[in-house]
C-alpha cells in the first residue's frame, strides 16, 4: 500500500493537486485529518508527548472523526502508548479503508503537515510526500483575499505580514528537503501550465500509474471539502490558471514591501532543482 501526503503552505494549490490525484482509480483520497499535527505538534515545535516518544491519543480522535465522516464504525482507542505505534495503527486503518475501496494507495492532504514532513518517512512505511510550492506573492495575495472575504473564519489573516510569515516558514522548511528521498516537489505554476507533464512525473516518482482522466476538468473538484469550508468552493473546479490577485489587492508600494520580505531565494532554489 502506497501512502501519500500532500503538503504545502496554505493557498499554495494543494487542493487542486489533490483533486487530480483523486481522479485516479488507484488512489483513495481522504479529507484533511491533521492527525500528524495532533501526534507530533500543531507547529514545528514538537509537543511534550512526542518529545518522549509518547502518544497523547489526540491523533486517534482525528481518525475517529474521519471514520464518523465516512460513515464507518468508530475504532476503539488502542492500548498502545508510543506515538510510533499509534501512527502505524492509523496508517493500517487507512490502508483498510483504501483496500475496501479497491485502491492500492491512499492520499491525505493536510497542508500544515509540512511542519513534520521530515518525520513522516520515519513513522510511516511506504510513505511519499508531495510538496506543492507556489510563488510567494501569489500566496500572500490569496491568503489576504480569503481573509477579506471570510473575516469570521480568518480574523487575523488579512494582515499581509501574517501571510508573508506563513509562506516564509513553509518555503524554508520545504527547501531543506529538496534532496531527500521520498519527497517530491511540484511548482503550482508548472502544474497549471503543464498538468500532464507534471502529473506523469509525480506518478512516476511515487510509483503510481498515470490515467488520462486525472486531467479531466469536467469531473470538477474531487477533493474532500467540508460544508463549513465555504472558501474552498472558490478553488478552480479543475486545472485552471487563477486570476492575478497580487496586483489587484495591493498598491505598488505594498507590492514592493511584500516582495522585499519574502524569502524568494529558497523558492528559486526549489525551482532550479526541478529544472
Amino acid at each position: 500500500m502506497k501512502r501519500l501526503f500532500i503538503v504545502g503552505c496554505s493557498r499554495s494549490g494543494t487542493t487542486v493537486v489533490q483533486s487530480s490525484f483523486a481522479r485516479s482509480p488507484e488512489i483513495k483520497t481522504f479529507p484533511e485529518t491533521g492527525f500528524l499535527l495532533k501526534a507530533l505538534g500543531m507547529r514545528e515545535i514538537p509537543n511534550i508527548f512526542s518529545l518522549f516518544g509518547l502518544s497523547s491519543r489526540k491523533e486517534w480522535k482525528s481518525l475517529n472523526k474521519l471514520e464518523e465522516r465516512l460513515g464507518l464504525p468508530i475504532s476503539p482507542t488502542p492500548s498502545a502508548f508510543k506515538v510510533s505505534s499509534t501512527l502505524s495503527l492509523i496508517s493500517e486503518k487507512l490502508d483498510s479503508i483504501a483496500i475496501s475501496a479497491g485502491c492500492s494507495a491512499w492520499l491525505e492532504k493536510t497542508p500544515r503537515h509540512y511542519y513534520h514532513a521530515h518525520k513522516i518517512p520515519l513513522y510511516i512505511e511506504n510513505s511519499h510526500i508531495i510538496h506543492v510550492v507556489r510563488e510567494g506573492a501569489d500566496v500572500v495575495a490569496s491568503i489576504v483575499d480569503r481573509a477579506n472575504k471570510y473575516p469570521d473564519n480568518f480574523p487575523r489573516q488579512a494582515n499581509c505580514q501574517y501571510a508573508i510569515k506563513q509562506w516564509n516558514k513553509a518555503i524554508s522548511t520545504q527547501y531543506k528537503l529538496i534532496e531527500k528521498p521520498r519527497h517530491s516537489f511540484v511548482l503550482f505554476e508548472d502544474f497549471i501550465s503543464y498538468p500532464e507533464k507534471e502529473l506523469r512525473r509525480l506518478c512516476n516518482e511515487t510509483g503510481l500509474n498515470f490515467y488520462s482522466n486525472m486531467l479531466n476538468n469536467e469531473t470538477g473538484n474531487t477533493a474532500h471539502v467540508l460544508s463549513t469550508e465555504t472558501w474552498k468552493n472558490e478553488t478552480p473546479k479543475g486545472i485552471f490558471r487563477p486570476e492575478n490577485k497580487f496586483s489587484k489587492l495591493f498598491s505598488m508600494a505594498q507590492r514592493r514591501q511584500i516582495i522585499k520580505h519574502l524569502e524568494s531565494d529558497k523558492y528559486i532554489a526549489i525551482k532550479e532543482h526541478l529544472t
